[in-house]
């Protein structure tokens, strides 16, 4: 599993508060200096203590889990998109590569950069089939996988991919060799993406509190327990498209919606030392606990389009695929023969 992918399933679950659910609670507690810096920023310290409990609510998502553990998810699910499938088979090709995808999702947490925090990476490893060497060239099978691990931020995380896929071209090819439409195709097949993250060391963020006397950062150190299970079912069905030109530049494209059925689970209970940022001075403490489940989305749907080199033997293809939540980039590169 990425860094991105660790940081952000991770950080979702230093963020189950009290308003989210009966069982989820987040209090901060302050100490001599504390109640200093309240006065200092022209609060009294129940109103700096509150401040800091939002600012952590909004950071880590605390009211709004259910939303994050289905984005969870429904990121998981979305990663593979276009990993496992190639748009334009050639009649009896076998097929063999890699793939790697960059995906932006509703999954940042404890980062005001939702950009850089709500995205993460999935890879795998792919072959095809067509069955056009046993008198069935409309008909194409895929099988892929991926698995990757890290440790960042105190969180160690696995991610597993794999997929099975079938594709039928409903409309056959036109054209000749210089410009050719390769004619419709109708892909489905079903995928398994499993995520499983624990907290290993602490989990460094911040907060920024503004009051009538001024400006502060505070440094949150937690560290405890912290675990997140997700596991994904998906069935795709996609109508791609796609033209071949100067006998070996390829577009495709087409239309899709992802069926999922799974579950996301998370139990958290942190301790966080609260410090001020450019002093280290301590002000306090926080005690985060929570635990929560959701269910992904049960139907996305979806926009897939790219373009790429198509020899006899090298293929290299670049696309991305756009839902309501998720944006995705990937990269190919396979073999033929």
């Amino acid at each position: 599993m990425t860094p991105r992918l660790a940081l952000a399933a991770v950080l979702v679950l230093g963020t189950f508060a009290s308003s989210a659910r009966a069982d989820s609670s987040v209090s901060v507690a302050l100490d001599q200096n504390g109640q200093a810096l309240a006065s200092q920023l022209g609060f009294t310290p129940d109103q700096l203590a509150a401040a800091i409990q939002d600012k952590i609510d909004s950071l880590y998502r605390i009211s709004g889990i259910d939303g994050l553990l289905q984005a969870i998810g429904d990121t998981g699910s979305f990663s593979q998109r276009g990993l496992g499938v190639d748009y334009d088979p050639d009649d009896r090709d076998i097929t063999f590569g890699v793939s790697v995808a960059g995906v932006h999702g509703n999954v940042a947490i404890g980062t005001s950069d939702s950009l850089l925090g709500g995205s993460i990476a999935d890879y795998a490893v792919m072959a095809g089939v067509n069955l056009g060497r046993w008198g069935q060239p409309r008909w194409t099978v895929f099988a892929n996988g991926g698995y990757e691990t890290t440790t960042i931020h105190g969180v160690t995380g696995d991610l597993s991919t794999g997929g099975i896929h079938a594709q039928y071209r409903v409309v056959g090819s036109r054209g000749d060799a210089n410009a050719r439409w390769s004619g419709v195709f109708i892909t489905s097949g079903i995928e398994l993406a499993k995520w499983t993250m624990n907290a290993v060391e602490p989990i460094e963020s911040h907060v920024i509190v503004t009051g009538p006397g001024g400006t502060k950062s505070i440094h949150m150190s937690s560290s405890g327990l912290l675990t997140v299970d997700s596991h994904v079912t998906t069935i795709p069905l996609e109508v791609t498209t796609a033209v071949r030109l100067g006998r070996h530049f390829e577009l495709f494209g087409g239309a899709g919606l992802d069926i999922a059925l799974g579950h996301t689970t998370a139990a958290m209970q942190l301790t966080s030392q609260l410090t001020v940022n450019n002093t280290n001075d301590p002000v306090g403490t926080a005690q985060i606990a929570a635990s929560g489940a959701h269910d992904p989305r049960t139907i996305t749907t979806f926009a897939i389009g790219g373009l790429g080199l198509h020899t006899r033997h090298v293929r290299v293809t670049v696309h991305t695929a756009v839902s309501s939540d998720e944006l995705l980039f990937g990269l190919a590169l396979r073999g033929a023969i």
